[in-house]
């Protein structure tokens, strides 16, 4: 989605008033943070390193967990962070996982809630056809 049209559906859903170049700068800010953990993962795991598990208490665990995935096809370029080159259209394997609860709204309706969310990407790997 374009910055512009997020900032607008931020405005529209929140009534917040954020700019498409502050939520460029912020995607900026944790893209690199993620990045510099999954490297720092990577760099552990490359030298035997088991990575820690994440705490989740004994109700949260006990609550059901939902999975979902599929494959969606993203364009790429051959030179990063610029517009030249033929588009390479590769897979992205995409999984969530969540916990089940649930919640009472103010009229004390019980209805489903995600809890513990955690998303997934993965690029799909090139095959050399035989």
């Amino acid at each position: 989605m374009p910055y512009e049209l997020a900032s607008w559906m931020l405005s529209q859903w929140s009534g917040l008033s954020v700019s498409s170049s502050s939520l460029w700068n912020w995607v900026q800010v944790m893209g690199n943070k993620a990045y510099q953990e999954l490297e720092a993962q990577l760099k552990a795991q490359a030298s035997g390193e088991q990575a820690p598990s994440e705490a989740i208490s004994e109700v949260l665990s006990a609550l059901p967990l939902a999975i979902a995935a599929d494959g969606v096809m993203v364009p790429f370029r051959p030179t990063p962070k610029t517009p030249k080159g033929k588009i390479q259209w590769r897979e992205v394997k995409v999984a969530i996982l969540a916990r089940l609860g649930t919640r009472l709204t103010r009229a004390k309706k019980s209805v489903p809630q995600l809890l513990r969310r955690r998303l997934v990407a993965v690029l799909g790997i090139r095959r050399q056809s035989s």
